[in-house]
């Protein structure tokens, strides 16, 4: 019973994030669309739910893993863009998978800190600032989906998503916290984007991952620091409130950039 409860509170929150990024995408267009899929949809209710029954130094060490793993999501939106001229959705998200995958070894064999975790993210950015190439914004937003289309593959990938989650958060913190740096919302909505708003509007809402990407990493770096000098659940409770104010501060800027360029 609880692995079934696991399971559907991940694929509700799945569902419930590629609706968010799909709506905010027809209305305010793909860069404030990678703004909603950096906000921690699927590590904001996982570490909630290790936070009542995991302690503090637990759930320190599995942020950790998790804020290096922001230097993973960087190689990821890299080989997504660097893959696009070669081939279609499937091509561009293999690369990109092989991109965090790298990363994301480098941030399992070498030793866990915070040092070790801020040069990850460096070299990360180093890898975003070398090899990302420009994408032209696509500023136009984008057909509405039917409540059902956006439902029915939110719920879908939501399952599959959360299969995956259960089984490495079992594995250790180290673990844990990679499977949940993991860009699995990400890739679920990218694949929404993709199918139904077309193959240059979901390239440019990766490309604006690296910008956006701070929101998660400010959450997990919140969740790692808190939690010890306050309980599991006070210190998850700050890091959303962080979260909160990081995405919002992100989406001003974002939306009085594309206000400039439009005017």
């Amino acid at each position: 019973m609880e692995i079934l409860f696991e399971l559907a509170w991940r694929a509700i929150a799945t569902a419930v994030a590629i609706v968010l990024v799909a709506r905010v995408g027809e209305r305010c267009g793909a860069l404030m669309a990678s703004i909603v899929m950096m906000f921690p949809m699927n590590s904001g209710p996982g570490f909630l739910f290790m936070g009542m029954d995991q302690p503090a130094g637990f759930i320190s060490d599995a942020a950790l893993a998790g804020f290096a793993g922001s230097g993973a999501i960087l190689a990821f939106a890299t080989c997504y863009v660097r893959a696009a001229p070669y081939g279609g959705l499937a091509v561009r998200l293999g690369a990109a998978t092989l991109g965090w995958l790298a990363m994301a070894l480098l941030a399992f064999w070498l030793p866990r800190s915070l040092l070790g975790a801020f040069g990850l993210i460096a070299l990360g950015s180093l890898i975003v600032w070398r090899f990302l190439p420009p994408v032209a914004a696509v500023l136009a937003t984008a057909v509405r989906a039917p409540w059902a289309y956006l439902l029915a593959r939110g719920a879908f990938a939501g399952l599959v998503i959360a299969g995956v989650a259960e089984l490495a958060s079992i594995l250790g913190p180290t673990l844990a916290g990679l499977a949940y740096a993991f860009p699995t919302t990400p890739i679920a909505s990218i694949w929404v984007l993709h199918r139904r708003y077309g193959a240059a509007f979901a390239l440019t809402a990766v490309a604006g991952v690296p910008g956006a990407l701070v929101t998660y990493a400010g959450f997990v770096l919140v969740v790692h620091l808190a939690s010890g000098p306050l309980a599991p659940l006070a210190a998850w409770a700050l890091a959303v409130a962080a979260a909160i104010v990081i995405a919002s501060a992100r989406a001003l800027m974002v939306r009085q950039r594309t206000t400039a360029v439009r005017s």
